[in-house]
Parts: structure tokens; sequence; C-alpha cells
């Protein structure tokens, strides 16, 4: 599969999305901003942000959603643990004129850490992982246990629905809303939870298994439910069917590859299947044989073609 490169220049870039303006945007974890791009590939700031983003997510209120995990610290172009100063984790909106507010910040009296990535429900909600900070220069790596929560756009409620991951990273909803599933880097696996109300999700069963040595950062769905991995360091998108079965391996031209999502004109011509490329700092596609699905926000915010 042919890899097109779209846009350069990027500080570490992670978690893109598509926004109702048709642009595509962009967490810059090495560059303290949010940048987009439109049909030129032309890399424009959009916002500043205090600390270093992971990933962008549209809510039903049209705003940005952001993940934060306070400042990272790098070695050898890559993220080596907490910079310091922090400014500590938290998720940030973004209004669609820049203005940033700070949502959450702590969850019952306890601070977030680490923020990593995103995914809306049906609701006015959403879920997020929060792998903590850890060490990846150690044998073995030494890292906390990782979390899922579960939050409204309001800023009013925020709850813990799962723990003790090993690297909770990228995360998804299936196409019928029904089960949120997550990346757990460090043991190279997705895990599904059913999901059974707002912020009630069931024990995790194992989804899948990425082939040795591809740890998943990002994912995303097509519409036939097939989940795309990113796998960071291995230079690969991992592609597991519904059941959770490896049936394609992607190679990438950077080893880095940290985050993937589908854009496109319209919700039924989203077949561009684009990639956050970390150590090269550029944002790449791939012409999807499948249509990919739209987060459910976006499916009723989509009011223009890419700009």
């Amino acid at each position: 599969m042919k890899e097109t490169t779209l846009s350069v220049d990027y500080e570490f870039p992670e978690g893109p999305s598509q926004g109702p303006d048709g642009f595509i945007y962009v967490a810059e974890m090495g560059g303290a901003r949010i940048s987009r791009f439109g049909i030129v590939g032309e890399r424009e700031l959009f916002a500043p942000i205090e600390g270093s983003p992971g990933a962008t997510a549209f809510g039903p209120d049209g705003a940005v959603y952001v993940t934060n995990n306070g400042g990272l610290a790098f070695a050898n172009g890559r993220p080596a643990g907490i910079s310091d100063p922090n400014s500590g984790g938290s998720i940030d909106k973004i209004d669609p004129d820049g203005r940033v507010q700070r949502l959450y910040t702590e969850c019952d009296g306890t601070p977030l850490v680490a923020p990593n990535d995103l995914v809306f429900d049906q609701g006015d909600s959403f879920y997020f992982t929060d792998p903590e900070h850890g060490d990846m220069f150690t044998t073995p790596i030494v890292w906390p246990p990782g979390h899922v929560y579960w939050a409204t756009i309001d800023g009013r409620h925020i709850k813990r629905v799962a723990t003790d991951y090993e690297l909770s990273n990228g995360i998804a909803i299936t196409p019928d809303g029904g089960t949120l599933l997550v990346c757990e880097t460090l043991r190279s696996k997705i895990w599904a939870h059913e999901i059974r109300g707002p912020g009630q999700i069931g024990p995790r069963v194992l989804f899948g298994d990425l082939p040795e040595g591809h740890m998943p950062d990002g994912c995303c769905i097509d519409i036939e439910g097939n989940v795309i991995a990113a796998a960071v360091g291995a230079g690969a998108l991992v592609v597991l069917d519904s059941s959770g079965k490896v049936v394609d391996r992607i190679e990438t031209e950077d080893t880095d590859v940290t985050n993937v999502c589908f854009v496109g004109p319209n919700i039924d011509a989203r077949r561009t299947l684009i990639a956050t490329e970390g150590l090269l700092g550029r944002v790449v596609s791939f012409e999807w044989p499948r249509a990919g699905l739209v987060p459910f926000p976006e499916r009723s915010l989509i009011t223009h073609p890419l700009t």
C-alpha cells in the first residue's frame, strides 16, 4: 500500500482528527500546540497549549477536546518521560476561535497524570486513557498501572472506569457503539469492554494480540469493524478484523508511527487513512479499500469538504 506525505514540519505529531471545517487537526507532543492543515498540506497554528497534547477529537459542540500529559522530555527525538517543569495532566477544550479551557485536572480528588487518547460515545461524553508516566529506557520497562476514564463535556462528571493497564493508550468504539477498545501498549494487546450505559463498562476481555515487537499506540476502525493500530517503534500499521485476528501489516517509512484516523470530504467518502509519524514529524496517507468509521459527534458536524 503506497504511503503519501500530506504535511510536514511537526514536532512529534500525534492524535489527528478531521474537523467540521474540513481541516485535519494534529496534536504536537513536542511543540506544545495544536496545528492543522487543509488540502494544500501547509501546517498552520490553531492554538498554543500549555503542556504536551496527545490527541484531538471533536465533540458534539464543535469544540476540539485534547488530552494533555503536562509536558514531556525528549531524547533522540522520542518522548523520554516527564518534563521538569510539568503543568500536570488534563483534558482541555479548545473553542473554534482557539480559546483554550482546562476542563478536567482530577477525578475524585486524584490528579490526572498523563491523559493520552480519547473517543466520544453516543452522548455528550467521552472515554480517555491515562497511562501515567513511566520509563521506557529500563530493562525491564518500569511503568505504573494505567487507567481509563469517562467524562462529560460540561466539565461536571468524571469517573475512572478501568485500571491496571500496562500503558493504556489508543482508544476506540466499535461501529455499533457497543464496545470500547483499549490498546495496552506494553503487552501488545487490544482489549474490549462492553459499554452498558453512559460511563458504565464491563470487565475487559481480550480482543486481539499484535505480533511480537508491535506495541499499539493509537487506533481507528473502518465500517466493517477492522481495527487499524499504529505500532509505534515497529514502523507498521497492524490490521485486525472484527474478530481480533491479525489480517494485514502495512509498513511505514517512520519507525515511530503514533496514531491513525480516517479523513475525507464527507461521511460516505472517508476512504483516506492518515497516520502521524513522530520522528519524521509528518502526516502521511494511505488509500483504504473501505470507508472509515466516522466518530459519533462528527457524523452530525460535517458541513464542508476538505478545505
